[in-house]
């Protein structure tokens, strides 16, 4: 069967080429690979066409995001299931071969995933297991993430149908669209996985979202009441569900208590203060949101001195709006913000 693979391209000159080697070089050889140049200025799609390979198809566009990127990739997509890689990601050699072996095995899980570790810039590696189990398996994907993300976005195979059929990947999102996705195809869909690492995510890269602290609030519980709708009357989220989703939406109470934006650590207050082992924290963070402003950051930066004199960076990062500035319609969802 034939897969697609989908790699968002944007600035990374320095490490595309090692996502494309890792692509050619897997042991599953019957696939696609499509890249998607998203308005690259240092020359990103000219280093793909390097690559002398009729498997390869770039396609180039006006700058629209990951999101959109991955969701033309997907429109262009000759096979019925794809999978992601980030530009500056790589993939161990057996990675496609492993994901195909589990959706065969598993025919009922519209996604299958796979252990990855992140690499830093002295080359060392560190698993990501937030499993114990050593087999692959159909996994509770909402015990799993709410220890730490079992599959990410160069580490999972999705059927097409299922990802069109929810709508692809939210292009307003700028910070966690991916795991925002990965939320919609859980309540609907299994899960399979396979603990064993077959992709590397590179912390060491240029351009990484993670260069920002990040305002705003995701809209996780937005998708779940949007799939109850779907469901009908007399559907509830599993607690483990809410649960879940209380904890990654109130993990951004500090970036937007940073960032100044009281509006969205009340949204976030809203969806979070009625769900059991939350009621405390949203309480104690609707407090914090009347200290002013300029006090916080003052606050913060003294934090930061003191972490760099201990060893630290001690930088304050600049905020960025976790939503594009601008409304797209190239596919997807895609709401006016």
């Amino acid at each position: 069967m034939t897969t697609s693979v989908i790699i968002p391209l944007y600035n990374k000159a320095n490490h595309i080429c090692r996502a494309v080697k890792s692509v050619l070089g897997q042991t599953h050889a019957d696939f696609e690979l499509i890249v998607v140049d998203d308005g690259s200025t240092d020359g990103s799609g000219d280093r793909v066409r390097e690559f002398v390979d009729r498997r390869i198809h770039l396609f180039r566009q006006t700058n629209a995001g990951a999101s959109a990127a991955r969701n033309r990739g997907v429109s262009e997509a000759r096979g019925e299931l794809v999978a992601f890689l980030d530009a500056d990601d790589e993939w161990m050699p057996d990675f496609l071969e492993t994901v195909m072996q589990l959706h065969s095995r598993f025919s009922q899980a519209k996604v299958c995933g796979t252990g990855y570790a992140m690499q830093d810039g002295l080359g060392r590696r560190t698993r990501v297991q937030p499993l114990k189990t050593g087999k692959a398996c159909l996994i509770n994907y909402w015990a799993a993430a709410a220890v730490t993300q079992p599959i990410n976005a160069s580490s999972m195979l999705i059927e097409r149908h299922a990802l069109q059929e929810i709508g692809g990947f939210r292009q307003t999102l700028v910070w966690l669209e991916d795991t925002e996705m990965l939320v919609r195809m859980a309540l609907r869909y299994p899960i399979a996985y396979s603990p064993e690492v077959k992709a590397i995510y590179h912390m060491e890269a240029d351009n990484r979202t993670y260069d920002y602290v990040y305002s705003g609030n995701v809209p996780f519980f937005e998708a779940a009441h949007s799939y109850l709708r779907e469901c009908g009357n007399g559907v509830f989220l599993p607690k483990e569900v809410a649960y879940y989703l209380a904890l990654m939406q109130t993990r951004a109470f500090l970036s937007n208590w940073i960032a100044g934006n009281r509006s969205a650590m009340r949204e976030i207050i809203a969806d979070c203060h009625g769900i059991s082992g939350f009621r405390a924290l949203c309480l104690w963070w609707w407090a914090a949101s009347f200290v002013p402003h300029k006090l916080v950051l003052a606050g913060w930066r003294v934090r930061l001195f003191a972490g760099r004199c201990v060893g630290g960076q001690g930088i304050l990062k600049p905020v960025r709006s976790i939503y594009r500035p601008t409304t797209c319609n190239l596919g997807g969802l895609c709401f006016a913000r």
